[in-house]
């Protein structure tokens, strides 16, 4: 019996430089796609963001062979592969900054064009990511309307560009034989890695990215190597089908990633122009796609952004049936044809008339020159702001909430409620230690920010102690993840002992009703039960959510302050029907409402859901409270107190 040596499928000693494979090229076109449609909204492609990761393989599989097959003919060189990089790479980025500015000085706020140009430096320095990481992302604009915020991919591929090519290259002078030995152990740590890990910013990190790439490199060593028939039959379905079935929910899970790119390896160890899906990836339309792709890419996540804000601001009438910086279907099949148009240009006309000519370093310095400095006078300039201080005193305040200090909890003159991702709620958020009444106990997400200082402004016969952070939906049985508090497993158990309090229970659940991971419908009635055994508890009902950013209407139409839809519209809505019944069944004795809708939907002015009026922004952007909206909460909490302070 022959003798199978396992060594010689990983053999690296024989690779040569790839050239031009159509069905690698189909499967950028697919990637792309998918990720277009997924950022345009169409829900069958619920899962499209996998359109990253199967970039991530295809520029590991490309980028390892160019340097293995270099080192391997002793022609590689850091410098020609940091500048090859540079050409492919800059060209077309900077001149999608350049297009992007115009627009972004037009449409965007005060506080959006600062986070653009943030996101444009943290763009051209590879260091998007790590920008968005650390974005609060719930004081931050929309993602939706983010011009660059898909630059975060970008930035993980730059960072591998730098750090593989001194891996390679010292692994295979000194270790060589050990090389896919190598990658393999190290792709096998990062998936341990990204399962064991429940670190909500896992998604835009590279130890946790870095086996999609290193996986690209095994697929390459290994099928130069050995030769597969026929496996695309399997692969394509499995590359495409999460693309369908999963979600957003399942977007830091491993499942649909190892499914997905499983199908992409089998696909690719399948190298034939025989096949059918070789005949389809051949077509002129998805080839031009695919070379396309990385320009096609860049545009597309500015061009939404930009046209969903300026559709938002144009529209006279807000209507709920149209929330989140809605685009009809016409309206999509027209921005992708577009987009594919000018990617397709761009490709052309930038990013090989770039590369190619004599002048690229000088056109792309030109290029940087030009951003740095709009970035500069956009971050430190003050035409633009003046532009845009209206003498309205309720522009202001609208400009007010956009400022992070803002929302900070300060008791004794020192910050307890720090509104940013490093900074948590800790012991010092206690109020009227000496008194012997009953204890409030705040329990609540973002919702709760800015009932938070009126409370403590308002509320003074009762101790009061805030539990509260963002992204702090409290379940008595299971903890939150993406809850902004270090301390939420012991705050999980401490909450179940105690006794004889009334808690006051914020969260806003009424875009987490689909998360089945959540279960909202369940967990919600299973937690109010659990605290209102020994305690009181009043729950604040779901805050009326709004089709727009009030705050950022109110800013770009001085003389248009009203911001509100149909009642009916709200009141009609498929989720506050399913809170509505949730919360009936949770009625007893020990248990009492504040109901939002008869606040901001029936008594600021009659038959309408108001964010703001002529004289008062009641809610600051599509679903938080502001300081007046806030107090008309405290004041129906403050009814019901009255009664728990006399049982």
């Amino acid at each position: 019996m022959k003798k199978i040596n396992i060594l010689s499928y990983i053999d690296i000693s024989e690779i040569k430089r790839i050239s031009f494979r159509n069905d690698i090229n189909g499967l950028r076109a697919i990637a792309v796609l998918s990720v277009v449609f997924y950022h345009v909204n169409f829900p069958i492609f619920k899962g499209g963001w996998l359109g990253v990761d199967i970039f991530f393989v295809i520029s590991g599989y490309l980028i390892s062979n160019i340097i293995i097959s270099e080192l391997n003919e002793s022609k590689f060189s850091f410098r020609n592969f940091f500048l090859r990089r540079i050409k492919r790479i800059l060209p077309a980025l900077f001149f999608t900054i350049g297009l992007s500015l115009p627009f972004a000085f037009w449409l965007l706020t005060p506080k959006a064009l600062h986070e653009y140009l943030n996101s444009v430096a943290a763009s051209l320095f590879f260091y998007a990511n790590y920008y968005f990481m650390n974005l609060e992302f719930y004081i931050a604009e929309s993602t939706k309307i983010m011009p660059f915020l898909h630059t975060w991919s970008l930035a993980i591929e730059e960072q591998y560009y730098i750090l593989f090519p001194i891996f390679a290259y010292l692994i295979y002078r000194y270790l060589k034989n050990y090389f896919a030995i190598l990658i393999i152990l190290i792709s096998i740590l990062s998936i341990s890695l990204t399962i064991l890990s429940e670190e909500v910013n896992k998604f835009y990190q590279l130890q946790f990215r870095v086996w999609e790439l290193l996986l690209g490199v095994v697929i390459m060593i290994i099928s130069s190597n050995i030769k597969l028939n026929h496996f695309e039959k399997l692969g394509v379905p499995l590359m495409i089908s999460p693309i369908f079935y999963f979600s957003e929910d399942s977007i830091n899970e491993i499942e649909p990633k190892l499914i997905s790119l499983l199908g992409v390896a089998l696909i690719i160890f399948s190298n034939t122009d025989k096949t059918y899906l070789s005949k389809v990836l051949n077509l002129r339309l998805f080839s031009l796609i695919g070379m396309s792709s990385y320009s096609i890419y860049l545009l597309h996540q500015p061009l939404f952004a930009f046209v969903r804000i300026y559709n938002s601001d144009i529209q006279p009438v807000i209507s709920f049936e149209k929330l989140d910086y809605y685009l009809s279907f016409e309206l999509k099949v027209i921005l992708i044809i577009v987009l594919i148009f000018f990617g397709i240009l761009q490709y052309f006309f930038v990013e090989k008339k770039v590369q190619e000519s004599k002048h690229v370093f000088k056109i792309l310095l030109s290029f940087l020159a030009v951003s740095l400095i709009s970035i500069f006078y956009g971050i430190n300039g003050t035409e633009y702001n003046d532009r845009l201080n209206s003498q309205s005193p309720l522009v202001q305040t609208a400009l007010d909430y956009q400022k992070i200090e803002n929302f900070d909890l300060i008791i004794n003159n020192e910050i307890c409620h720090k509104s940013s991702l490093q900074q948590l709620v800790n012991e010092n958020c206690f109020l009227n230690n000496d008194l012997d009444t009953k204890e409030i106990i705040f329990l609540g997400d973002s919702h709760s920010r800015m009932l938070l200082m009126p409370f403590a402004d308002k509320v003074k016969d009762n101790p009061i102690r805030f539990l509260t952070g963002d992204s702090c939906i409290y379940f008595t049985n299971i903890v939150i993840p993406d809850c902004k508090r270090s301390d939420k497993e012991i705050l999980k158990n401490s909450v179940l002992k105690l006794e004889n309090k009334i808690i006051i229970y914020v969260a806003d659940l009424q875009d987490k009703l689909d998360n089945s991971k959540l279960d909202i419908l369940n967990n919600v009635p299973i937690t109010i039960k659990d605290l209102s055994k020994n305690n009181y508890v009043i729950v604040i009902k779901q805050i009326p959510p709004f089709p727009t950013n009030v705050g950022n209407r109110i800013i770009k139409n001085d003389n248009l302050f009203e911001v509100k839809y149909s009642s009916n519209e709200w009141g009609e809505n498929d989720n506050k029907i399913k809170l509505d019944d949730m919360y009936q069944k949770l009625e007893n004795d020990r248990v009492f409402f504040v109901d939002t809708f008869d606040i901001f939907c029936e008594e600021i002015q009659q038959g309408y859901c108001v964010g703001s009026d002529l004289n008062n922004i009641y809610i600051y952007d599509d679903n938080h409270p502001s300081d007046v909206g806030g107090k008309l909460i405290i004041n129906k909490i403050k009814n019901i107190l009255k009664i728990l302070n006399n049982n």
